[in-house]
């Protein structure tokens, strides 16, 4: 007898709903009602659905898969979790991710289909060391350039994650910045680099 895959999965009803699962591959969905989801550990999917949603993830839940393009929804980190802990880029799969820094957690998330905006509107902390990180904010950070020469001077403050792909480039990492920096091929010129990704024939001049 071959042995079958068996995960949780919970469905919220029309109202405000609190769902809670253990380790493990689980399913949660929220439906309509302002609902907040805790998939606990693993290798997890969630979804709000309607209303305003609270997506809670923790230090060590894993891998975290958001599904959600509705209402204005939220991410928490819980404890041991700030800022400063969180790297976000943009890959090709066209996932954001939310990874925190040394270990093996990440947090997947999508844009809305047919809207620049992303599946959750904000982000915060449970000690309350930052205050919340709106989508708009996120969405500055994510900056992917073309396979030319191109020439960026990237946000002052926050995280700015460059991805520059090939030709020679000129990259300016802000002042305030934590800038994480892939110079991709060729020769580039990376100023303000906290974090370089890239060949070794790139010039990276830390400010």
């Amino acid at each position: 007898m071959l042995a079958r895959d068996v995960y949780l999965h919970l469905i919220g009803t029309d109202g405000n709903d609190i769902l809670t699962s253990g380790s493990g591959f689980d399913v949660l969905e929220g439906g309509n009602g302002d609902d907040t989801l805790n998939a606990g550990q693993g290798n997890d999917k969630v979804t709000g659905g309607a209303g305003n949603d609270i997506y809670i993830f923790n230090l060590g839940d894993g891998q975290l898969e958001i599904m959600d393009a509705n209402g204005y929804d939220g991410l928490k980190f819980g404890e041991g979790i700030t800022k400063d802990d969180i790297t976000i880029t943009q890959e090709a799969d066209g996932f954001v991710y939310i990874r925190i820094n040394n270990t093996t957690d990440v947090v997947k998330f999508t844009q809305a289909s047919t809207t620049s905006t992303l599946a959750i509107d904000y982000i915060y902390f449970a000690d309350n060391s930052h205050s919340r990180i709106d989508a708009n904010v996120i969405l500055a950070s994510l900056k992917t350039l073309t396979e030319g020469n191109d020439t960026l001077t990237a946000n002052k403050d926050g995280t700015n994650n460059i991805q520059a792909l090939a030709g020679d480039d000129t990259i300016t990492g802000g002042i305030d910045a934590r800038n994480n920096i892939d110079g991709g091929a060729d020769d580039d010129t990376l100023t303000g680099v906290l974090m370089q990704i890239a060949s070794s024939a790139d010039k990276a001049m830390t400010l």
